[in-house]
């Protein structure tokens, strides 16, 4: 018998409120199944099981407030119902949680494919770059100017085109032209 405790979801909270149970007592459960999902101050996550199994008990109900380390389903997983048989593995999950206090809710298989940019990466070659036109700089007399508005036509070609709304445009751009790429970020103020 497993039993599954509430274990830190990474956000850097140590309770969650139980939003909703999608697994009850005598259900099959598959390992990455979701079990519950749960609410904080952040963001609601689904909680996925972490072995294949029938649910032998939920301790907990929709609304209540979870703390990380608590008990919330007892899973019949095959293995020994016995405590002696679970005390082993008792030392080994406190040695990780004092590593840091890091734990592991269960694996989620991601894909890489929306942030790769490997894939689009240009071989580097020497480009010569043609001197532009200077631009005149907004005088600091105007004082409410937050900089000039280009109103013309782009004629340049880009790889990338980015919207800047904040810390994480800058860092998609930022990536897309390590990357290689030709790259355009416009503020999103703006537009």
């Amino acid at each position: 018998m497993l039993k599954f405790k509430f274990a830190d979801i990474g956000e850097g909270l140590h309770e969650g409120v139980v939003g909703e149970i999608y697994k009850k007592e005598g259900d099959e459960v598959k390992e990455g199944d979701p079990l519950f999902s749960v609410e904080t101050d952040k963001v609601t996550s689904d909680i996925p099981s972490p072995a294949t199994g029938k649910i032998l008990k939920v301790l907990m109900a929709v609304g209540d407030t979870i703390h990380v380390g608590q008990e919330v389903y007892h899973i019949d997983d095959g293995s020994a119902d016995t405590p002696e048989a679970l005390a082993p593995q008792q030392p080994a999950k406190e040695e990780k949680q004092e590593g840091g206090g890091a734990s592991v809710v269960g694996e989620v298989k991601v894909s890489n494919q929306l942030f790769d940019l490997s894939s689009l990466r240009k071989p580097a070659t020497v480009q010569q770059v043609k001197e532009s036109p200077k631009q005149e700089v907004a005088s600091e007399s105007s004082a409410k100017d937050k900089g000039k508005v280009y109103t013309g036509t782009i004629e340049e070609d880009f790889d990338v085109i980015v919207i800047g709304s904040g810390p994480g445009g800058y860092v998609a751009a930022e990536e897309s032209g390590s990357a290689g790429l030709k790259t355009l970020i416009i503020e999103k103020e703006f537009w």
